[in-house]
């Protein structure tokens, strides 16, 4: 038995190639993009009419600021006022390449999770609007701009009227979500889905889902291997770093390059873990930076002097982001994104990605994890930045440093320093 799931990176980055396409065709001869050229612009419909709930979402956003303390603007006559002039503007939508193309990628990001994983999509919906209270009203607004998964959002809104306010605590928001869809299967064609954008850009499947091994199989092994103290954490954090850098080589010769240097650190790591033993507290370890010098030269590996290197296949000029996706025999799309550097780590993640990390980290505490996060942009290195991850939070929410979301977290915070 094996489990899927979803490959975050790959998403973001099909998006961005998707959008970057559809968006280098249509403004060839056009200088900006209206209201109906948008319902009609790419084959899946569902894309179309989330690029138009963002555009609802910045409008909405844009009439706030018009508001002033010095105006009534709850007179009937104001609010009438306004209302006439908010729909004259909503019906002349004009948008020019620059700020269309990200509008396009995060709809597009945002319809494969409704189709895929639409809980994951009404999650971020509802965190994003970080408010203590949502109105009902407000919510089912968005309800227009579904083609897909329409039946769970309908079923969700109808248990919140049941309430019988219009708004409603977010936390009560959040437990009737989670009902609905402990109730919910869906019925949407993924197929078609997939068909409709394929024609624009290849979706691949095999690299949006990861197959991952079963409980049952992860149980079988835990029982084999000796119980894991939390506190030689700091142990598998340099683990980690070494496969991230192992991911980064994709030439043969590099390969063999860091497996051979692997074998000398993990020689040097069990005789770490030997001297390590069972220590009382975390806070107490003061090798995280001794232990990442062992694997310098992993992180930072020799230039390869091959022709045919990463940095070569992509200083070539005229290569596109499209023929990076399509061509077979280069790096994928997921890996060209994960071993790009970033100057803001909190900037590089994607919606879902910082929304999985807040739940699944961070118990759903939003400050706190835009706490850590500014915490890491000030970090002057990367064992830093692990350092304050394991000291400050790591022992605090009881993380499993062997998990996905702590491995992903890890992976994008290293995108920083390398």
């Amino acid at each position: 038995m094996a489990d899927h799931k979803i490959n975050h990176d790959y998403v973001e980055n099909y998006s961005e190639v998707f959008a970057e396409t559809v968006v280098s065709n249509f403004f060839q001869s056009k200088d900006t993009i209206n209201g109906k050229e948008i319902v009609n612009l790419t084959p899946s419909k569902q894309v179309n009419f989330l690029v138009l709930k963002s555009l609802y979402t910045q409008w909405q956003s844009e009439m706030k600021k018009l508001e002033s303390p010095y105006f009534d603007f709850n007179n009937d006559k104001v609010r009438g006022a306004l209302m006439k002039f908010m729909n004259t503007v909503s019906q002349h939508i004009n948008v020019s390449k620059e700020h269309f193309q990200p509008v396009l990628k995060d709809a597009m990001e945002d319809a494969i999770y409704l189709v895929f994983s639409p809980y994951d999509f009404f999650l971020a919906d509802i965190s994003l609007r970080n408010q203590n209270r949502i109105s009902v009203k407000n919510l089912k607004s968005i309800g227009k701009y579904l083609k897909v998964n329409k039946d769970v959002f309908d079923a969700f809104i109808s248990r919140l009227e049941e309430q019988q306010e219009d708004k409603l605590p977010t936390d009560t928001i959040l437990q009737v979500l989670n009902e609905v869809f402990e109730e919910f299967v869906s019925s949407t064609d993924t197929e078609a889905f997939i068909e409709e954008i394929s024609s624009t850009l290849h979706f691949n499947i095999d690299e949006f889902l990861i197959v991952e091994a079963s409980d049952t199989l992860v149980e079988e092994q835990e029982i084999v291997d000796e119980p894991q103290e939390f506190e030689t954490v700091e142990e598998e954090v340099v683990s980690d770093v070494v496969s991230y850098q192992e991911e980064e080589e994709e030439e043969e010769s590099i390969e063999e390059e860091v497996s051979s240097e692997d074998n000398v650190v993990e020689s040097e790591l069990d005789d770490l873990d030997d001297e390590v033993g069972d220590v009382d507290d975390i806070e107490e370890m003061e090798d995280i930076q001794a232990i990442a010098e062992d694997v310098k030269e992993l992180r930072d590996p020799p230039p390869s002097d091959e022709d045919n290197s990463i940095n070569s296949q992509y200083s070539q000029e005229n290569t596109t982001l499209n023929d990076r996706l399509q061509t077979s025999d280069e790096v994928s799309i997921a890996d060209h994104h994960t071993n790009s550097k970033v100057d803001s780590v909190l900037s590089s993640i994607s919606v879902n990605q910082r929304y999985m990390f807040i739940n699944e980290l961070f118990e759903g505490d939003n400050e706190e994890f835009l706490v850590a996060f500014d915490k890491i942009e000030e970090c002057k290195s990367f064992d830093d930045s692990v350092e304050l991850l394991v000291n400050g939070y790591a022992k605090k929410y009881g993380w499993d440093m062997g998990s996905d979301n702590v491995k992903e977290l890890l992976k994008t915070v290293f995108r920083k320093f390398r």
